[in-house]
């Protein structure tokens, strides 16, 4: 909630692992009156598009997803990744990076480990 507050013009993506996970998050984050879509499998097709639509037309500025979605994602202001919940294959990415960080130009992504958050690329 810090970053998203402290970033308003900033559009992001947050994935969770579960679809219970996606609705309490961007329950939360309305709550918190933030602007946000959600995404997961058990949303009828037209409420899916409907929130893809909202994300990509900058209706809001997050959206809470499983990882069923961006693939295909044409979005060019997306500037932050939240892993909510820390994906069961983050340790082999961290082990062997396919490409040296510097190389490249990456959005923020925030991972946490036992309730610490970290981000990387470190700035």
């Amino acid at each position: 909630m810090d970053y998203i507050d402290r970033h308003p013009t900033e559009s992001g993506i947050i994935y969770c692992s579960t679809r219970k996970n996606v609705d309490n998050v961007y329950l939360m984050l309305r709550k918190n009156r933030i602007a946000a879509a959600r995404y997961h499998a058990g949303l009828d097709n037209d409420t899916r598009k409907e929130s893809q639509e909202d994300f990509i037309y900058d209706r809001a500025q997050v959206i809470v997803a499983t990882n069923a979605f961006g693939m295909g994602i044409d979005k060019s202001n997306v500037s932050f990744v939240i892993h909510y919940n820390m994906p069961k294959i983050w340790k082999a990415t961290i082990r062997k990076p396919a490409v040296p960080v510097e190389t490249v130009s990456l959005p923020t992504v925030f991972y946490y480990i036992a309730d610490k958050m970290y981000v990387w690329p470190s700035f």
